[in-house]
């Protein structure tokens, strides 16, 4: 994605390719955990839903730790992480870089 783009979607920063070696972060909610304290399906959805994408911190602006400490409760969430590789394989996903001011 060329910085024109990332610009469009209201970002200041310019897009970067995330390496398929680099892993991505989120959180989870414990309510969408199973009783083996698995992530179920509806755990991986867009969020913020008025983005259209899951929004994911990357290992190069970010920790496992950093991630949790921003959620609302910190203790009732679980971080996942995937491998960018891994996430590019499956069928219509993509991982881009666009930053959002906050």
């Amino acid at each position: 994605m060329d910085s024109d783009v990332a610009n469009e979607i209201g970002t200041k920063w310019e897009a970067e390719e995330i390496p398929d070696e680099d892993f991505l972060f989120t959180r989870v909610h414990h309510s969408y955990l199973d009783d083996d304290g698995e992530p179920i399906p509806g755990a991986f959805r867009n969020q913020p839903p008025k983005i259209g994408g899951m929004s994911t911190d990357w290992q190069k602006y970010s920790t496992p730790e950093h991630t949790i400490a921003r959620a609302r409760q910190p203790t009732a969430n679980i971080i996942i992480e995937f491998l960018t590789g891994a996430v590019r394989k499956i069928p219509n996903q993509l991982v881009i870089h666009t930053p959002e001011v906050r």
